[in-house]
């Protein structure tokens, strides 16, 4: 084997490993608890939308972090003001959403992110097409620990998709 093969060789081994190692950072507990914040802080601040992109893009290929990439991208959307930039945003973030939800469809924090998204988008989008099919994953939030809690608790109080019984399950 001469030296210039076995260099490329090495090259994309260490590139391979390089990947990988970088996913695994995503998927540990830290992580996730860092894009949760940088949602948090995105969701009542503009300025902060950017701190989620940084937070999420390396690690799309993970489905909870490839929901909160379409997140951001739905935050971003929220934040701009031609109406060019916010289609194209939002169908972005609707593509980032719906991986998510074929990558990984029984977590409910990614049907959550999604949900939220399709209730905030206008009718004339035609982007509401999963409310019915996520609303009880929803429900079920109310029922299980969830680090987004809080979240989901405010947004489905002033969600006019909810029963004021189904808003009652959250108030435990």
């Amino acid at each position: 084997m001469n030296s210039s093969n076995f260099q490329s060789k090495t090259i994309v081994c260490l590139v391979l490993f390089l990947s990988s190692s970088l996913v695994a950072l995503a998927q540990t507990p830290s992580q996730f608890n860092a894009i949760r914040s940088a949602y948090r802080k995105a969701l009542v601040n503009n300025n902060a939308i950017a701190g989620l992109e940084i937070r999420c893009k390396p690690f799309t290929s993970n489905p909870l972090v490839n929901a909160y990439y379409g997140s951001f991208l739905a935050l971003k959307c929220r934040d701009s003001w031609l109406p060019i930039t916010k289609l194209t945003l939002a169908k972005e973030a609707e593509k980032h959403l719906n991986q998510a939800v074929e990558q990984d469809k029984t977590l409910t924090e990614i049907r959550f992110l999604r949900f939220s998204f399709e209730y905030a988008t206008p009718s004339i989008l035609h982007m509401k097409t999963h409310l019915k099919e996520d609303k009880p994953f929803i429900l079920k939030m109310a029922l299980e620990p969830s680090p987004i809690a809080e979240i989901v608790k405010d947004f489905v109080k002033d969600c006019s998709l909810f029963s004021a019984a189904e808003k009652m399950t959250f108030t435990h």
